[in-house]
């Protein structure tokens, strides 16, 4: 009973207290233009209490619960100065507020993103959000020379990366794999096949929400979602030409220009590149072009129109072969052996045209609405290192498949954000509905040579073990795959985030469900048995409908320091495999309970997570190469993130500690680790700048971890070290140089064995890239 009393008396406080506090509500304009300023933070803070708003599609903000005196006030956008500024509130107060660009000099980076768009479906602080996430702000990738997705998340805690010689490098995030077509990776919150991952010149941010969260997205994986954020157009005029080459050789041209045309603010982003990494004849090249315009037929209406072309070819590289029980083997052959074919390419064609409408309803309702029709064509000369051949000279045995994949996405979604009151609690609830419709085509091709043993399927050519030598890809092939594929992927969600103030601290308390249909259909011609399909003509089609609900609690003692708690759950439906009996599986499903705590202070932000994750109904592989459905695995682990910046510093430092292992398998016993989850990994980056000078470096490590489950092969703890300086030589002129693996560490980002001598298994690895000295020039105004 005195607990009860107490929780009342606490609540006519709360209750009094509200009764005391006043609003303010404004807007916030470019300077120059007028135009408003969409997802600009406004920040205000008064004693101790603290509170902030993102402004709208119309630059409109509103901050409920304000203590009546002095109230001070910073507003902050990407592209302008801070401003800050106090008033006294004796009342409602409305504000009219302008933000100047930022000078076109160079430009301190900016590393606290304290707002993301990930990890709610509506925009809301960091320090609110209860579960871990990271947003990597463009001036931080721009500074590190990130040139893709891995290079962008050796930054995240929790997170590693799975290569092996050709783009779609997959992010393992606290343990478990993404997938590749599954929505693991997106843009702008919208799923895209994740095959080629480089990161395109309209990138503003890339956002890393950790944890399950099929309910904000639906079906995925349940170590988190990675969520590339494009650039949005300005009524300002501006132009940036970029242009860099490297002692690899390669090279890039980066073009971003963007003003008014007519009552319509836009923007062109384009590039080109090619890049090397001392294999061979590997190399990449592509060419992106992204057009984007923002009208606004009124003052809370706004309408984004932007689209996407994609064209690359990169050289396949089948690994770095030896003979040997452990990496020692593969340190001592020469990094410039390559065992592929330079006409074994990897081809990626992409075009997307996208739209979003956002409307500011009322002062207190927003709507949200986008479209997305894509296309993405695949192309892949599959070559891999087989086998050793142990007749004769040691050579390596290869095969190919040559793959052909085309993905057609449409989609649909539409959210809303209604902000309420009842009594002392403020509510953010928002609804949304969403649909992707997906056709997909499939076909393959092989040799099939006669051999002493018969027809061997895609056989080519061997090569020698210590000098391979390319012998060129004319074998005839023949047909062996053709699959078509249908799939809908809908799910109607709602959330709500309530806020209550109770004494000194203010309580948030999350809860959010989700729906989901998932249903596909698929008919499928193998001429030979594989993990994706038996032999035969075949039809396989199967539906699943899952709840996935979340729930978490935020607790802020005061301003800027949260602590919270949370839970969490995912599925993931099974597309692409059958069992040996050509059964589809049963979705994978995953739970998590994460707690942590969130420091925001004007010059530092941290964060640190703990978390225990188990995934239910996972795959692995069984004789004869199908996958089994038998497993159970388990991930847990604790993330530390800092960010710092102030009197000319910025710097990001974290460090993860993660147990992820098999605790049930038909397969694989008990205790196997997890593929690529090391169980240390740290990263620390700095940058100085004194007036035009800028000097930086940044050492990213991760311990010991295993090829794929069960492999013998255990790629070995690494650290690779960058250093960078740049100079403004004049206004808007801006020289640099930066030293990729400066101490030229030899690493690996895959491994797998297969089959050699008996003891001794024929070693394959992707290496890391050896070191790269590049000099880059940047024109801006």
């Amino acid at each position: 009973m005195t607990r009860w009393a107490a929780l009342a008396v606490a609540l006519a406080l709360a209750a009094s207290a509200e009764a005391q506090d006043s609003r303010i509500e404004g807007t916030v304009a470019d300077a120059e233009t007028a135009e408003p300023v969409a997802g600009a933070s406004v920040l205000a803070t008064a004693g101790g209490w603290r509170g902030g708003r993102a402004t709208g599609a119309d630059g409109r903000f509103v901050l409920d619960g304000v203590p009546t005196g002095r109230v001070a006030l910073r507003v902050t956008a990407v592209g302008y100065a801070p401003l800050d500024t106090a008033l006294v509130v004796a009342g409602p107060t409305t504000l009219a507020l302008r933000l100047r660009p930022a000078t076109t000099t160079a430009t301190e980076v900016v590393v606290q993103a304290r707002r993301s768009a990930t990890a709610t479906r509506a925009d809301a602080p960091v320090l609110l959000v209860p579960q871990a996430v990271s947003v990597l702000p463009a001036g931080v990738l721009d500074a590190q020379a990130a040139r893709d997705l891995p290079d962008a998340l050796r930054n995240v805690p929790g997170v590693s990366m799975r290569g092996v010689g050709e783009p779609g490098a997959l992010p393992v995030l606290r343990g478990f794999r993404t997938d590749q077509t599954g929505g693991g990776v997106r843009r702008n919150g919208v799923e895209v096949p994740y095959l080629a991952d480089g990161l395109r010149a309209n990138v503003a941010r890339v956002e890393v929400l950790r944890g399950p969260a099929s309910v904000l997205y639906g079906r995925l994986e349940p170590g988190g979602v990675v969520n590339v954020i494009t650039e949005v157009p300005q009524l300002r005029r501006h132009a940036e030409v970029a242009a860099s080459g490297g002692t690899l050789g390669g090279g890039r041209l980066a073009v971003d220009v963007g003003g008014p045309v007519g009552a319509a603010a836009t923007r062109l982003n384009a590039s080109a590149e090619r890049e090397a990494w001392g294999r061979g004849e590997a190399v990449r090249s592509a060419l992106f072009v992204a057009p984007a315009a923002r009208w606004r037929p009124s003052g809370r209406w706004v309408l984004d129109f932007d689209a996407e072309a994609v064209a690359s070819e990169t050289t396949i590289d089948p690994g770095l072969a030896a003979l040997g029980t452990d990496t020692d083997a593969l340190d001592d052959t020469p990094r410039d052996r390559f065992f592929g074919e330079p006409t074994a390419v990897h081809r990626w064609r992409s075009v997307g045209v996208f739209g979003t409408s956002a409307w500011a309803a009322a002062p207190r309702a927003d709507v949200r609405s986008t479209v997305s029709l894509a296309r993405y064509d695949l192309g892949r000369d599959a070559l891999d290192l087989d086998s050793l051949v142990t007749v004769g000279a040691p050579a390596v045995a290869r095969s190919l498949r040559r793959e052909g994949l085309g993905f057609t996405y449409l989609k649909g979604a539409t959210f809303a954000d209604l902000r309420l009151e009842t009594g002392p609690v403020a509510h953010t609830v928002t609804v949304g509905a969403e649909a992707i419709r997906a056709w997909a085509q499939a076909d393959g091709t092989a040799p099939l040579p006669a051999t002493a043993g018969g027809l061997r399927f895609g056989l080519v050519d061997p090569v020698a073990l210590d000098a391979p030598r390319p012998t060129g890809l004319n074998a005839d092939e023949v047909d062996y795959l053709d699959a078509t594929v249908r799939g809908l992927d809908a799910g109607v969600f709602v959330q709500d985030r309530a806020t209550v103030r109770l004494g000194r601290a203010t309580v948030h308390a999350v809860a959010a469900a989700r729906l989901s249909h998932v249903r596909f259909g698929a008919t499928i011609r193998a001429l030979a048995d594989t993990p994706d399909a038996p032999a035969g003509i075949g039809e396989r089609s199967a539906q699943v409908t899952a709840v996935t609900p979340s729930a978490g609690l935020v607790v802020e003692p005061r301003p800027g320091l949260a602590l919270y708690v949370s839970s969490g759950t995912s599925f993931n439906p099974i597309v692409e495999r059958v069992d040996r009996n050509g059964e589809p599986f049963r979705p994978t499903r995953g739970v998590q309970v994460e707690g942590g705590a969130k420091l925001d202070a004007r010059w530092l932000a941290a964060s640190a997570a703990a978390f225990w994750i188990r995934k239910d109904d996972a795959l692995t592989v069984g004789p004869g190469g199908f996958s089994d459905q038998t497993g159970r695995q388990r991930s847990r682990g604790v993330e530390v993130e800092a960010r710092a910046q102030g009197a000319g510093l910025v710097g990001l430092a974290t460090y993860t500690l993660l147990d992820a292992e098999v605790i049930e398998d038909d397969n694989v016993p008990a205790g196997t680790p997890l593929a690529y989850a090391p169980r240390h990994a740290a990263s620390a980056w700095v940058e100085a700048r004194r007036g035009a000078l800028a000097v930086r470096g940044g050492v990213w490590a991760q311990g010991a971890r295993t090829g794929s489950l069960g492999s013998t092969l255990v790629l070995p703890a690494e650290a690779v070290v960058d250093v960078g300086a740049e100079v403004a030589v004049r206004r808007g002129v801006v020289v640099r140089v930066d030293v990729r693996n400066a101490l030229d560490a030899r690493g690996y980002t895959g491994g797998l064995t297969r089959r050699g001598r008996p003891g001794e298994p024929l070693l394959v690895a992707w290496l890391t890239p050896p070191r790269e000295i590049r000099l880059g020039v940047t024109a801006r105004w």
